[in-house]
């Protein structure tokens, strides 16, 4: 009566160890997919933080050349109104100081805009990676605790005296 209750109880036993483990590797595996999940969604949002920094450098760079444009404008109406030969060789002079520094804030902003974007696409990148990271781990995981389980099931039912 002894062995078949012995028996009995190390079934129940390697049984509650199955589950357990079972049990265990889903919720590894559940808290793994939410965390590759919210690096997966940073990873986009870091994305179309980049793409959205491109337009707003676009924006910002047509913004300079309309004040560039709208004060050539006002400087050529001013200095004709005061006799000065628009075609004379230092109002030509100013005119080109003030395309060279139009360039200049240009590429400036253009470079300003470049550095921010590949900042965001590292951080996307990055976040990619950590969510494989994160993947691979749970994987890692889901074995080691699969083999524990096996492992306490095998140790549980070789203490049975079979005999």
């Amino acid at each position: 009566m002894c062995e078949g209750l012995t028996v009995y109880f190390a079934a129940a036993s390697a049984l509650a160890t199955v589950a357990g483990t079972a049990y265990q590797m889903m919720q590894k595996q559940q808290t793994a997919d939410y965390d590759a999940q919210m690096y997966e969604m940073q990873r986009e949002q870091q994305r179309e933080m980049a793409k959205n920094r491109e337009l707003q450098m676009q924006e910002e760079i047509n913004e300079r050349k309309r004040i560039a444009l709208r004060e050539a404008k006002s400087n050529k109406a001013t200095l004709a109104g005061t006799n000065i030969d628009l075609g004379s060789p230092s109002f030509g002079a100013f005119l080109q100081s003030n395309r060279e520094a139009e360039k200049r804030d240009i590429s400036n902003l253009r470079l300003m805009g470049l550095q921010d974007q590949y900042a965001l696409q590292m951080g996307a990148r990055q976040s990619g990676l950590a969510a494989q990271s994160v993947r691979q781990k749970a994987k890692s995981s889901r074995v080691a605790t699969l083999l524990g389980g096996v492992a306490d099931t095998a140790g549980t039912l070789g203490s049975i005296d079979w005999g």
